[in-house]
């Protein structure tokens, strides 16, 4: 309940930055109130963290296009590296959604005078190298101890799934088809949460 409240603040800060105050107030509360956010708090579900992440990252980005702030400054790539690498930390599919914010870093702010290109690479660098040293020793700690650095939840879903197949439909391909459908999955998921879509496709 906490992390959910946190997360709708977090959305009301970041709606801020591009709107008026009731328009943010409304995107706030329609977060809220949303059944399949309130769903995934009482289900107990890392989703709500990876919520709370999310908009506060959200709310990084906005500032680095508005040009408020920028990766150039230390704290601002490590705090940005250190948000990537929790949301990786709590679901591993958002290296996709960390990989697009530090390209998105690299471009310079609307209608504001900008650092030199290679300064944004250098924070941008901070920024994922941060990332990494955060999520790192959990991949590890999961390559070590289970043979794959896909948790392990993950895997027993995409065993199930194929002990439902066909035993002729079994094999590497079928493997990362599943695993393919796995992440789409995942992401979908995510959307549907920001959203209120649901395209989920069912592996």
């Amino acid at each position: 309940t906490l992390l959910h409240l946190a997360a709708a603040a977090a959305v009301l800060r970041a709606a801020r930055m591009l709107t008026a105050r009731t328009p943010a107030r409304l995107a706030a509360f329609g977060y809220l109130v949303n059944p399949l956010a309130l769903y995934l708090v009482v289900s107990g579900m890392e989703s709500t963290l990876l919520g709370l992440l999310v908009a506060l990252l959200a709310g990084e980005m906005i500032q680095l296009r508005q040009g408020r702030t920028s990766l150039v400054q230390g704290r601002t790539a490590l705090r940005v590296g250190l948000l990537c690498g929790l949301c990786m930390l709590t679901r591993t599919d958002t290296i996709l959604l960390a990989g697009l914010i530090l390209l998105g870093a690299l471009a310079p702010p609307l209608g504001r005078a900008v650092p030199d290109l290679t300064s944004r690479l250098r924070g941008s660098f901070v920024a994922g190298m941060t990332a990494v040293a955060v999520v790192l020793p959990w991949l590890a700690w999961n390559l070590w101890r289970f043979g794959s650095i896909v948790q392990v939840s993950a895997q027993a879903h995409r065993l199930h799934s194929l002990s439902n197949t066909s035993g002729d439909a079994s094999g590497p391909s079928l493997d990362a088809l599943a695993m393919a459908g796995r992440v789409a999955n995942h992401l979908l998921r995510s959307l549907e949460a920001r959203t209120g879509i649901s395209l989920i496709i069912w592996v």
